[in-house]
């Protein structure tokens, strides 16, 4: 069965307070790194239809204590997910580096819950490297799940992308359909739809699609927005609003999804979408840069 937006959603269900960071890189005399903190009342997007698709999850959360092994050492989103449950009660967590690993379940025995992280991502894509997105992204998350089942493993959280959606998707409404453009999102795609299929009674699957991830110490697009604010002396304003989700965001996210056993598609993004250019303009004004919004541009 493919995983398409339109066979129904449900969106992050809380209320978090999120801050943008924009940190300054050290200069050559040592002095410590300044934050700049854009506040925004992020509260992340109410559940909303789940139409075809049937969302499993528990009334009430789970009061006991979780086992959790997060796949991907060393990955933004998952060395802030481990902080995360780290600094609240209830949470033993490990990580694990997937590369050169041949999943098998010895590797996930006495753990409750995976979320698997790792993957290539940020690179260009050339037609020499095109098999590794499939090999990593694809084939190693589609063995590390089956070696997660074989273990009993009550829950598999996968992290996936927007980019299932296609490059040019600048934020995911109900009606959205997956239509990858790239290998990223193909691969990405191709492991969403094989292991939502493995979910069964006692192997529960959740699989995210966050947008844009942004906050201290990110990369990809948010950092290519940061240096073209730093050095544009003008940007273009298309009127085009973005999906976005801050990284605490969601790390209380997928807390949420453990603590309720929740399986389903899910899609967490800021419940406000993103002007582009307001937060181009907003950076370089930190950095003492007065950039001129201009009319024009694809967004």
């Amino acid at each position: 069965m493919g995983v398409n937006a339109d066979t129904g959603r449900a969106y992050a269900c809380m209320s978090v307070r999120s801050v943008l960071h924009d940190w300054l890189c050290r200069s050559h005399s040592g002095r410590r790194r300044r934050a700049f903190t854009l506040y925004h009342d992020y509260s992340v997007n109410e559940m909303y239809a789940r139409s075809v698709l049937k969302i499993r999850e528990d009334k009430e959360p789970c009061s006991s204590s979780f086992k959790v092994l997060i796949c991907g050492a060393q990955s933004y989103i998952g060395m802030n997910i481990m902080k995360y449950l780290q600094g609240h009660a209830g949470y033993e967590v490990h990580e694990m580096d997937m590369r050169g690993l041949g999943p098998e379940p010895s590797h996930f025995k006495g753990y409750d819950i995976v979320i698997y992280v790792a993957g290539i991502a940020h690179r260009r894509e050339t037609a020499r490297n095109a098999h590794l997105f499939f090999d990593v992204n694809y084939r190693l998350a589609v063995k590390a799940a089956r070696a997660a089942q074989k273990a009993f493993v009550k829950q598999f959280i996968l992290l996936s992308s927007m980019s299932v959606y296609g490059m040019l998707e600048g934020h995911i409404t109900k009606e959205t359909k997956t239509a990858p453009e790239s290998c990223y999102g193909k691969s990405k795609l191709a492991a969403d739809e094989r292991i939502w299929e493995l979910r069964n009674r006692d192997f529960r699957v959740a699989v995210l699609r966050p947008p844009v991830v942004y906050g201290k110490g990110c990369k990809g697009n948010y950092r290519m927005l940061r240096r073209a604010a730093l050095f544009l002396p003008v940007f273009p304003d298309s009127g085009n609003r973005r999906s976005m989700v801050y990284i605490g965001s969601l790390c209380a996210f997928v807390a949420d999804v453990i603590r309720y056993r929740r399986e389903g598609i899910f899609f967490p993004q800021n419940a406000e979408y993103v002007k582009t250019s307001e937060m181009a303009r907003q950076i370089a004004a930190f950095h003492g840069r007065n950039m001129r919004i201009v009319p024009g541009g694809a967004g």
